[in-house]
């Protein structure tokens, strides 16, 4: 079982209290396939490489991230659902983390500018099915763009609130502007929520 995180003030905890760094890649290919492929065949088959023991060929990382869609969440689309579930099934068995980032409103559509009510839901939702599930992170938004921190700082805390309405104990990560690369706007005007 893959440990329990935590934030505590700037700090990634586990539940023994050690400082813990992440480290792994984003994997998408289903987001241009989902129309026609039933799962994300090449991101299962990717996991195993990117988050296998350097002994046996992997490359050792400890996450992956993987952008997800309001519209087929909050649609509740089985193959969508399923898909996502096998996902962090797969990092389980890795003893790897996923991190579920809001990236649009459908595959392979138009990345979203910021994070709108219906991320927010589709967040909430995930995290509901989500929350025996202690290798699910959740981000709220993956690259948001064309929108100033002063706009997507609150449609962060609402998001986050969201998240935390399905399941308290969830670690959610927020990002920055010009397509998530600009984080120096926290350090004036920090996201007001603790445990970000």
């Amino acid at each position: 079982m893959v440990d329990t995180l935590h934030i505590e003030g700037n700090k990634l905890l586990d539940q023994y209290g050690r400082s813990r760094i992440l480290r792994g890649a984003n994997i998408m290919d289903w987001e241009w396939k989902y129309s026609w492929r039933q799962s994300p065949v090449h991101e299962l088959n990717s996991i195993p490489v990117l988050c296998g023991k350097p002994a046996d060929g992997g490359w050792g990382a400890n996450l992956v991230q993987f952008g997800v869609h309001s519209g087929p969440i909050n649609r509740g689309e089985e193959k969508y659902m399923s898909g996502l579930h096998a996902l962090a099934n797969k990092c389980a068995d890795y003893d790897t983390y996923i991190l579920f980032s809001y990236r649009a409103q459908e595959p392979n559509g138009t990345i979203s500018t910021g994070v709108d009510a219906a991320a927010a839901f589709a967040m909430e939702t995930l995290a509901t099915h989500m929350i025996t599930r202690t290798n699910v992170l959740y981000g709220c938004a993956v690259e948001p763009h064309d929108i100033t921190w002063s706009m997507l700082r609150p449609q962060l805390e609402r998001c986050a609130d969201a998240i935390w309405r399905a399941d308290p104990a969830a670690v959610v990560f927020v990002t920055g502007t010009n397509w998530g690369r600009y984080v120096h706007h926290a350090l004036t005007d920090p996201v007001q929520r603790s445990g970000i």
